[in-house]
């Protein structure tokens, strides 16, 4: 926010294109102590730049780094009349925000790393990290993940455009925003990493505002903050602010596993009130020890989302306390269209359904999570039909509970009634005034079709839900999953890889499978009074395919090799295994079942749970292969290499003597 020496207030996040809805906001924010200078130099009208088309303007009133709430007011020939805006900020606390700033700690020493990532939205990014490059902290890094992007313009961008060598850019080639942050962690030198979207406009005090909660307590282990709306120019976007809490979260609170908030039935689960991952920080060793984001969540993975709600609970659970603090601020442009809504409403629905699973597979989150079961359904099926949660109209913040007064003559008012209001009686003047422009009906859906389309929105995310749970187990299937121990260390120590592309996979290979289910198949031989005909089945594809399953999973074989080698390698080890048991005295059929359903088991699980695929092949998940598994690569490389030899010259003698 800059009011210059001719009163004009500028807007953190310019607007694209102009509003063509006779409801949109102009954006901005003001500091009291220039609105109070304002008025002591009689000064009636502030302007605003870039306000036509705007009947309403919605400001972030704050003092210093500390937010106060927001006002809504109306807009009078492109400005804003400073006795009406001076009576709507009146009613905050500004006692409390000056002990709040006289008390503050001195955090410049704190180092922080930024990570962005981002994806073929050059565009965007640029605005991004103009506004990272411009905050007020004195030790912070940046490091900007180009994830799986299909051209270079990201790294053009960082090329041309931003030399600063704070800034530096690395590469994710697999998709998944989860994998794009875990590799921007490993790559951080901060005490601290602070995490943004490619999207926003963040404040200028925002990592004094972060720092300065991780030192409040020491027990603190993530911080998040306010993520207002940049835009309001379309009723879509006014819709999904009124819907989301995030956006208007203007209390400061702490929140421990151990302290069970009043307010807040459902926590540790009321993940709404924990912030978004497009405003979020952590220590950067406490999020190493979690073992970095789950990569069965987050956009560019089945699941479109829940990595944020992931993260936050484990930190709760983990014994850290969660510190929303609304001074930690960034601007965020909402989704402005129909489409956008719907996509953005499935990914919400989906990734909560995936979330919900993963809880529901903890002991110890489904133990809590069971006891608010009840709580939880019925506020689940209540945003399915459709529910607008109130936004903030006009001065809302933590400091005076009670209803906020009138604003001028007609303020712009709650989307909530403009949407669901069954008769044009029900929808304020400004925010609601029927569009004349046939262009802007072309681009902009009326309110009978927005109500509808708000209905259908609900309907879609709690079906979405209901997608979660296969998409999660999906996710796990292909091995995603958070960094495993060994794999919890910044890229610059010994034997590091950069990204997770390069790892191999905890994946369930089919021959892997195969060994475990013909295991389970072979033991129900030992079934009293199974019939002798099953028996007889169970017993020989137990010992014709189980134990070469189970060594197929571990060798690459051609088929025709394969179907030699597993029958082979079963009688083999029945063979042994009865020779071995004769000769110790210990010879029993059914003991012996028993032990080479083992090794198959074993066999076939251990590739299962330690390795899986090769280790060139991209992942989702970063571990180690197994060091048996490199002896034998190693020695199959070597010996084909060998063999190469051995056969062309075999061939070559065989052309000569013909």
């Amino acid at each position: 926010m800059t009011i210059g020496t001719d009163r004009v207030l500028h807007r953190p996040m310019a607007s694209p294109v102009p509003p063509v809805w006779a409801g949109a906001l102009w954006v901005g924010d003001l500091d009291v102590r220039e609105l109070d200078d304002a008025v002591a130099r009689d000064t009636e009208v502030l302007r605003l730049d870039g306000a036509e088309g705007y009947r309403g303007a919605r400001l972030l009133v704050r003092r210093g780094d500390t937010v106060l709430g927001f006002v809504e007011v109306p807009v009078v020939a492109g400005g804003l009349a400073i006795p009406v805006l001076a009576d709507a900020a009146a009613r905050f606390d500004r006692g409390a925000a000056e002990r709040a700033e006289s008390s503050a700690p001195d955090t410049t020493a704190t180092t922080v790393t930024v990570v962005i990532c981002t994806r073929d939205r050059a565009d965007q990014l640029r605005d991004a990290l103009r506004s990272v490059l411009a905050v007020d902290h004195p030790a912070f890094d940046v490091v900007v993940v180009d994830n799986a992007s299909a051209t270079t313009a990201t790294a053009d961008l960082i090329a041309n455009e931003f030399t600063d060598p704070r800034v530096r850019l690395v590469h994710e080639a697999l998709p998944g925003l989860s994998s794009a942050r875990n590799t921007g962690l490993r790559h951080a030198t901060g005490d601290v990493v602070a995490f943004t979207d490619d999207d926003v406009v963040v404040d200028p005090g925002w990592l004094t505002a972060i720092t300065r909660a991780f030192a409040s307590a020491p027990d603190v282990e993530c911080v998040s903050g306010l993520v207002p709306s940049g835009e309001l120019r379309t009723p879509v976007q006014r819709y999904f602010d009124d819907r989301v809490s995030w956006s208007r979260n203007l209390r400061r609170r702490e929140f421990r596993l151990a302290e069970q908030p009043a307010d807040l039935p459902m926590f540790p689960f009321s993940v709404g009130e924990f912030g978004t991952g497009a405003n979020f920080a952590l220590r950067r060793r406490t999020a190493l020890e979690l073992g970095g984001f789950d990569t069965a969540f987050g956009a560019g993975t089945r699941t479109g989302g829940g990595e944020d709600l992931d993260v936050f609970t484990r930190v709760l659970f983990a014994g850290g306390a969660l510190v929303v603090d609304p001074s930690a601020l960034v601007w965020h442009r909402h989704r402005s269209d129909l489409a956008a809504l719907r996509s953005q409403a499935k990914g919400y629905g989906v990734g909560l359904g995936a979330w919900l699973t993963k809880v529901a597979l903890e002991p110890r989150m489904a133990a809590r999570a069971a006891r608010r079961a009840p709580q939880a359904f019925v506020r689940l099926v209540g945003k399915g039909a459709g529910g607008l949660a109130e936004g903030p109209e006009h001065a809302v913040g933590g400091t005076d509970p009670s209803p906020p007064p009138t604003v001028g003559s007609a303020p712009a008012g709650s989307v909530t009634a403009m949407l669901m209001g069954s008769t044009a009686a029900a929808v304020p003047t400004t925010a609601a005034t029927a569009l004349t422009d046939p262009t802007a009906l072309a681009a902009t859906p009326t309110h009978e079709e927005l109500a509808r389309e708000v209905r259908r929105v609900g309907r879609l995310e709690l079906a979405s839900v209901l997608l979660g749970p296969a998409r999660f187990l999906r996710q796990r299937w292909d091995g995603a999953t958070v960094l495993d121990p060994a794999s919890r260390t910044a890229v610059t120590d010994a034997g590091a890889p950069a990204t997770a592309s390069t790892m191999p996979i905890r994946h369930p290979t089919p021959w892997g499978i195969v060994a475990a289910l013909v295991a389970l198949v072979g033991l129900t031989a030992l079934v009293p009074d199974t019939a002798e005909w099953w028996r007889g089945i169970a017993v020989g594809a137990l010992v014709l395919v189980g134990p070469g399953a189970a060594l197929r999973t571990w060798i690459d074989m051609r088929p025709s090799t394969t179907l030699v080698v597993v029958p082979a390698t079963g009688i083999a080890v029945t063979i042994l295994l009865t020779a071995a048991m004769a000769a110790t005295g210990i010879w029993g059929v059914d003991g012996a079942l028993v032990v080479i359903a083992l090794l198959t088991a074993a066999g076939g699980l251990d590739r299962w749970v330690l390795a899986g695929r090769r280790p060139e092949r991209r992942t989702a998940h970063r571990s180690r292969v197994p060091r048996f598994e490199r002896w034998l690569t190693e020695r199959a490389t070597v010996v084909r290499g060998r063999l190469r030899p051995m056969r062309r010259h075999g061939r070559a003698e065989e052309g000569a003597s013909s």
